[in-house]
C-alpha cells in the first residue's frame, strides 16, 4: 500500500495536497449505516434475492453471486463529490468483472471502469441507457489484491492499479454529470459465478487552486519597488498585515497548503492595473502547468479584486479563472484616491499612509511636488479614480459627471462593465463611507502655479452608510445581475471577520473552520531606510519586522505595532566611505512624522540612533567626531567657502541655545535663497546648500525638543500674528514660472501646513519647535517671490 502510495503522489504530486473526506475499512458490520444497496438485476423483489447479501469477511466488503445476468451495487449514503480521488483494494476470487462507481446520481445515471479479460472500459450510464469505451488493454487477475485509485477532476479520469497509470486523463466528451456518489458494483453476465471484495475506501477531495490576491499596500519587495531590481521570488507580506491570515488559516484547514494549491499573488501595487493583470496571467498560468486543473479560484481584496478582474477581462483564456470572488473591490473606484491624484493628499491612515508616504519621502525628487511623485511613482492611482458622479461645487450642487468636471479613469473605460458568469462579490455596508467631496475652485496662488487641484480642491466631505468605510457598495458590488452578499462589516473586516471568511469559504465550497478571531492590521509603524555606503542593524528588536537589503546588507526596516516607551536602537554601519541618510517615519495615532539624518561613515565606523517612537532621537558615533559637527565642516566647504563666515557664527550658537541656533538656521537658509534671487547662486547650487543647511536643522529640532520649556501664550500670539501677516502679504506677490517660483510655491504650501498644525494645539511644544520651520518656509517663499 505504501508502495502504491508513493508512487502515485510522485506522479501525481498535487494530489497530496488534498481532503480526507471518506474513509472506511469495514471494521464494523454496520455496514448498511453507510452503504446503500441496490440490487438491479433482476428486480429487487426478485425470490432469487433472498439467498445473496453484501457481507463483510476478512478480505473486505463484497458479495458472492452464483447465478447468470445478476448486478447489484453498493452506493455511498448522504455523500457528494466533484472533483476527487476514490481509492481502494480489490481482489477477485470468481469471475471475469471487476467494477468500480464513481459520479453515482442514481442507477440510471453514473459513470465507472469495467474491468474484464477484454480490457478496461471507461462506462457511463445516461438516463438508463449504457455505453462505454475501451480505454486500455489492462485486465486483472483474480486472488490477487490489487490497490486501485480513480482520479477524476471536472472532465478528465485517470485511473491507477498498484501505482501505475493504466488510464491517463481520459477526457468524458459528454460530461453530463459533474457530482456525484461512489459505488461499488459486482455482476454477472453469461459467465458466472462472480465474487468481489473491496476494502479500505477513501475519498480524497481535491482541491482546485486558489489565488488570494491581497489589497492595495499590502504587498511588498524591497529591490524592485525601491532598487528596480528583479526579484520575483522576493515578494511577501507588508510586515503588520493580518487581515488575510483568517482566510489563509480556513483554507488550509480544507487541506489547501501553501506553494501547492493555495497561493498569494503579491505584486507591485504602485504599477498600473493592467500591467499588473498581465503577470497574474503568467502567475496563473505556471500554477495551471504545474496541475491537473485547467484553472484557479480567486479570492481578491480590495484592489487585488480589481486586477483579478482585469485580467479575466483583458487576458487569454479569461485568464484560466473558474471563479473570481471579489471582496470590497472598487470596481467604479474608490473617492480617496481623489486626494492623491489631484492634490498628493493621503486621506487614509494606516497600512495605505505608510504605503504611499515611504516612497514619497525616500524617492520624491527635488522641486517635486506630492501629487507629481505620486503619479510619477504610482500609475495605478489614476486606475482607482470613480467612474460616477462624486462632485459637488461649493453651494452644494452636484456637479455631472462628464470629462471636463471630472479626472478620467482610462482603465475603468477601457475595461468596461463587468462581465461573465464566474464574479461573486461580497462587500460592506453600514460604515460611514466618503460619497460626495464638496469643492472649490478658489485656490492659493501656490496651488495654481503647481497645478493642484485641476478639478477643484475639497473644502467638505460628506459621507454615505452604504459602505464599508473605505468603497461604496455601488463600487463594491457593481450590478445586481451578480452574485452579492453585503455584511455590516467595515472594509478590512469583510475579508477578516469570521462571518466573511465563513461565506468566503461557502462561495468556495469549502467548509468553515471554527475558532476565528478578527484579526486586524497594525496601525502604528516605525520606518528606517539609508540611503548610502552603509547597512542598518538594530539590536534590540522583538517586535514583528521586515528587513530589506542590498549587496551591503540592510537598507530598510519597518517595524508592526512598535512599543510606546521602547528605545530602538539603529546602528548605521559603514562599509564604504561616504555620506549617508538614514530617513526615519514615524506612523502613529492617525498621524506621521518623517525626518532625515545626514552623516559620514568610514567602513567599520557606526552611529547609533537611539530612537522612541513617543520622544525623540540621540545619537553616538564611534567615529572621531559627531555626525552634526561633520555636516557643519562640509558646509563651510559649500560652493567654495560661500557660507563659511555664517557657519562659524551659527557653531558658536550651539553651546548657548538650541533654539536660537534653530533659528539662525533658517536665517542662513533665508539668506541663501536671497543670493540665489540676486543671481549669486544657481538653482541648482541654491537646492544644494538647502539640503545640506536642512540636514543640521534636523539634529539641531532634535536638541532642541529635548529641552522641552513652557509654551507662552505671548510667544504664540506674536509667531500666529506674523505668520497670518505673512500668508496675506505672499498671496499677494506675482509669480513668474521659473524654478524660484515654484520653490517659493512648494515653501509656501509647506508653511500652511505647519501654520494648520499649530493651530489645531497651540499649547504642544513640539509643534512650536516644528512651527520656526514652517515660518522659515514661508520668508522663503516671500524671498524667492519679490522683486530684487
Amino acid at each position: 500500500m505504501f508502495l502504491f502510495l508513493f508512487l502515485f503522489f510522485l506522479i501525481n504530486p498535487f494530489f497530496v495536497f488534498a481532503d480526507i473526506n471518506f474513509y472506511d475499512d469495514f471494521s464494523t458490520p454496520a455496514f448498511r449505516d453507510k452503504w446503500e444497496i441496490a440490487y438491479i438485476s433482476p428486480s429487487e423483489d426478485s425470490p432469487i434475492w433472498d439467498s445473496y447479501d453484501w457481507q463483510v469477511t476478512e478480505e473486505g466488503f463484497g458479495i458472492y453471486l452464483k447465478d447468470k445476468q445478476m448486478k447489484t451495487h453498493a452506493v455511498l449514503k448522504n455523500n457528494v463529490f466533484s472533483n476527487f480521488s476514490y481509492s481502494l483494494t480489490l481482489i477477485g476470487r470468481k469471475g471475469e468483472d471487476k467494477n468500480i462507481l464513481f459520479r453515482y446520481v442514481d442507477e440510471d445515471n453514473w459513470y465507472g471502469f469495467h474491468i474484464s479479460k477484454s480490457g478496461t472500459f471507461f462506462g457511463s450510464r445516461k438516463n438508463g441507457e449504457y455505453s462505454d469505451t475501451k480505454v486500455s488493454n489492462f485486465s486483472l487477475s483474480n486472488n490477487i489484491f490489487y490497490e486501485v485509485k480513480v482520479v477524476i477532476i471536472n472532465n478528465r479520469v485517470s485511473l491507477f492499479i498498484d501505482g501505475d497509470e493504466v488510464v491517463s486523463n481520459y477526457k468524458i466528451n459528454d460530461n453530463f454529470i459533474e457530482s456525484g456518489t461512489i459505488g461499488l458494483k459486482v455482476s454477472t453476465g453469461a459467465t458466472y459465478p462472480s465474487e468481489v471484495y473491496f476494502d479500505d475506501i477513501k475519498v480524497t477531495r481535491i482541491n482546485p487552486p486558489v489565488v488570494l490576491i491581497p489589497g492595495h499596500g499590502a504587498s511588498f519587495n524591497f529591490k524592485e519597488m525601491f532598487l528596480n531590481q528583479p526579484d520575483p521570488d522576493g515578494w511577501q507580506m507588508t510586515p503588520g498585515v493580518r487581515v488575510y491570515d483568517n482566510i489563509i488559516a480556513s483554507l488550509e484547514a480544507n487541506g489547501y497548503e501553501k506553494g501547492e494549491n493555495l497561493f498569494v499573488f503579491n505584486y507591485n501595487w504602485l504599477n498600473s492595473i493592467s500591467d499588473t493583470a498581465s503577470h497574474l496571467y503568467d502567475f496563473i498560468g505556471n500554477i495551471v502547468d504545474s496541475s491537473s486543473f485547467s484553472g484557479v479560484k480567486i479570492v481578491g481584496h480590495s484592489m487585488g479584486g480589481l486586477v483579478g478582474r482585469a485580467c479575466f477581462q483583458e487576458q487569454e483564456n479569461e485568464c484560466f479563472i473558474d471563479q473570481l470572488i471579489t471582496v470590497g473591490s472598487p470596481h467604479r473606484g474608490v473617492l480617496e484616491t481623489y486626494g492623491a491624484w489631484e492634490g498628493g493628499e493621503i486621506w487614509r491612515d494606516g497600512l495605505t499612509r505608510l504605503a504611499f508616504e515611504i516612497f514619497l519621502k525616500t524617492q520624491k525628487q527635488p522641486l517635486e511636488t506630492n501629487k507629481e511623485a505620486l503619479r510619477r511613482l504610482s500609475p495605478s492611482l489614476a486606475e482607482m479614480l470613480p467612474d460616477f458622479a462624486y462632485l459637488k461645487n461649493d453651494q452644494g450642487e452636484e456637479i455631472s459627471f462628464n470629462e471636463e468636471d471630472y479626472p478620467k479613469n482610462l482603465f475603468l473605460e477601457r475595461i468596461g462593465p463587468v462581465v461573465g458568469d464566474k464574479n461573486n462579490f461580497i462587500f460592506g455596508q453600514e460604515q460611514p463611507t466618503l460619497r460626495w467631496l464638496k469643492v472649490s475652485e478658489d485656490l492659493s496662488w501656490a496651488d495654481q502655479f503647481l497645478d493642484n487641484w485641476e478639478h477643484g480642491k475639497p473644502i467638505e466631505k460628506e459621507f454615505s452608510n452604504r459602505g464599508d468605510g473605505t468603497v461604496l457598495a455601488l463600487s463594491a458590488y457593481p450590478s445586481e445581475n451578480f452574485s452579492g452578499r453585503f455584511f455590516n462589516l467595515g472594509h478590512r473586516e469583510t475579508i477578516a471577520d469570521p462571518i466573511a471568511v465563513a461565506e468566503i469559504m461557502a462561495l468556495l465550497d469549502l467548509e468553515p473552520q471554527g475558532g476565528l478571531e478578527f484579526l486586524t492590521n497594525e496601525e502604528n509603524y516605525l520606518v528606517f531606510y539609508l540611503h548610502s555606503p552603509a547597512h542598518l542593524e538594530i539590536s534590540n528588536l522583538s517586535e514583528e519586522a521586515g528587513f530589506w537589503e542590498d549587496d551591503l546588507g540592510p537598507k530598510l526596516i519597518i517595524i508592526a505595532n512598535p512599543e510606546l516607551e521602547k528605545d530602538y536602537l539603529v546602528d548605521v554601519v559603514g562599509d564604504e566611505s561616504g555620506r549617508y541618510r538614514l530617513t526615519t517615519g514615524k506612523i502613529y495615532s492617525g498621524d506621521s512624522f518623517w525626518r532625515h539624518y545626514d552623516g559620514f561613515i568610514e567602513p567599520g565606523q557606526t552611529d547609533t540612533f537611539k530612537i522612541n517612537l513617543n520622544n525623540f532621537i540621540e545619537v553616538a558615533t564611534t567615529g572621531s567626531i559627531h555626525p552634526i559637527e561633520e555636516l557643519l565642516e562640509d558646509l563651510k566647504i559649500f560652493s567654495n567657502g560661500f557660507l563659511e563666515e555664517k557657519v562659524v557664527e551659527w557653531q558658536e550658537l550651539f553651546d548657548n541655545d538650541y533654539q536660537q541656533a534653530l533659528v539662525y538656521g533658517y536665517k542662513l537658509k533665508n539668506w541663501l535663497s536671497l543670493s540665489a534671487k540676486n543671481s549669486i547662486l544657481e538653482i541648482d547650487d541654491l537646492l544644494t546648500g538647502l539640503a545640506k543647511i536642512e540636514s543640521v536643522i534636523s539634529y539641531l529640532e532634535e536638541l532642541a525638543l529635548a529641552e522641552e520649556r513652557p509654551v507662552k501664550d505671548r510667544q504664540l500670539d506674536f509667531i500666529l500674528s506674523f505668520w497670518s501677516q505673512k500668508l496675506l502679504e505672499i498671496s499677494s506677490l506675482p509669480s513668474q514660472n521659473n524654478s524660484l517660483s515654484r520653490l517659493a510655491a512648494l515653501d509656501y504650501l509647506t508653511s500652511n501646513d505647519y501654520y494648520s498644525l499649530l493651530s489645531e494645539d497651540q499649547k504642544n511644544y513640539e509643534k512650536l519647535i516644528y512651527s520656526f520651520s514652517g515660518i522659515g518656509s514661508l520668508v522663503n517663499s516671500q524671498i524667492l517671490l519679490q522683486d530684487n
